[in-house]
């Protein structure tokens, strides 16, 4: 694989994830005004999938790179 191409390819793909990671972690800390009424497993539900999407981004990241590199 031409070295050019693959650095086409990969740099907006990796802006991408790390622009992610930033809007990931400010959205879980910043502090909203409570709500009078809340779901309270809605909120539960949020919050796990926010911190699993940490989790999961970097193994997809991967997964791409291993996958388009082989």
């Amino acid at each position: 694989m031409d070295k050019s191409i693959v650095y086409l390819v990969l740099g907006p793909v990796i802006c991408i994830c790390v622009l992610d990671f930033i809007m990931l972690e400010a959205a879980g800390n910043a502090n909203y005004k409570p709500l009078k009424i809340i779901d309270h497993r809605q909120l539960l539900s949020c919050k796990i999938h926010q911190r699993s999407n940490l989790i999961l981004m970097p193994l997809i990241l991967s997964s791409f790179i291993v996958g388009m590199l082989s």
